[in-house]
């Protein structure tokens, strides 16, 4: 019974490949163990021979290797390079950044530094005004029964008393020591200005007739007066 089978399926190949030979439909029947024949699944193709047997391209197939241009040494060099140079670059961005923050600090640092030192200026400064109008002041009222004489300079022959009587002499003023308080020179931190002196009388009307006669030295120089010279 199986011989038959067997050789009944082998008779409907032969006719299957006459017909695939032809041109013509072929049934395909599913595996049948029991005859020990393998069959592919059942579909009806046409023309099979007009739709693969006429292409002469041959088909490859072929498995990736390290050889692939994507996955070669070449490639994977480069990926090295570019990855050092992104590792470098990145260092870099990285010490860029510390210098710049080290940078900040200093500069918050120094900001905070002036402003203390602007506050303690501004605190400082207050006093040192009110010190120099207190010094103004007082300047005023010692001069306020003075006279201020400019460009008289005393030495070690010649003293401010002796200057004073001289230059009252030249205005037709007999003076002694009496009338005189104190002379002294003006102190002044400016070597281009004039010498002066400062002379405090023991009486208002000598100081005011002194004064008034100032007009009696108008145009002379100290060099064209003749000074006593001191005892």
């Amino acid at each position: 019974m199986i011989n038959s089978a067997k050789a009944a399926a082998v008779e409907e190949q032969e006719e299957n490949k006459d017909k695939i030979e032809g041109g013509g439909n072929v049934e395909l029947t599913q595996d049948d163990p029991a005859l020990g024949l393998q069959t592919s699944p059942p579909s009806t193709v046409t023309g099979l021979s007009k739709s693969f047997g006429a292409s002469d391209i041959p088909i490859t197939i072929i498995a990736g290797t390290s050889e692939d241009p994507f996955y070669g040494e070449g490639t994977q060099k480069k990926f090295s390079e570019l990855k050092l140079s992104v590792d470098y670059f990145s260092g870099k961005y990285d010490e860029l950044l510390k210098k710049i923050q080290s940078n900040n600090d200093k500069t918050g640092k120094l900001t905070a530094d002036i402003r203390i030192v602007k506050q303690d200026f501004s605190i400082t400064q207050k006093p040192s005004d009110e010190a120099k109008k207190e010094i103004d002041e007082l300047a005023q009222y010692l001069r306020r029964g003075c006279i201020e004489i400019s460009g008289l300079k005393p030495n070690d022959e010649v003293d401010c008393f002796e200057l004073v009587k001289t230059i009252g002499k030249e205005m037709g003023m007999d003076l002694g020591d009496e009338d005189i308080s104190t002379a002294h020179p003006l102190p002044t931190f400016n070597q281009a200005t004039d010498s002066k002196l400062i002379v405090k009388f023991t009486r208002r009307a000598v100081r005011d007739e002194f004064y008034a006669s100032r007009k009696e030295m108008a145009g002379k120089k100290a060099s064209s007066i003749k000074f006593s010279e001191r005892s």
